[in-house]
């Protein structure tokens, strides 16, 4: 997987995005694109870093969850 341009995000499904925060680090958290006109739902693990302004700039796809064995009782 790589990084791709947020233009290209898909819309309705979570997606890691990077983001380049007020203070100068970068910030990568799960969001949905809800529409075309760029408005995000997202997870804000670092709330403090992020401002009003800033946007995603780039996105992946969420990786598949991990396979676990369940034993059944």
């Amino acid at each position: 997987m790589k990084w791709q341009p947020i233009e290209t995000a898909p819309i309705g499904s979570p997606i890691l995005l990077s983001i380049l925060c007020r203070t100068g680090h970068w910030t990568v958290m799960v969001g949905i694109r809800h529409t075309e006109d760029g408005l995000w739902y997202l997870d804000y693990p670092v709330f403090d870093e992020i401002g009003t302004n800033d946007e995603p700039t780039h996105w992946m796809p969420l990786p598949a969850p991990p396979m676990v064995k369940k034993e059944l009782k």
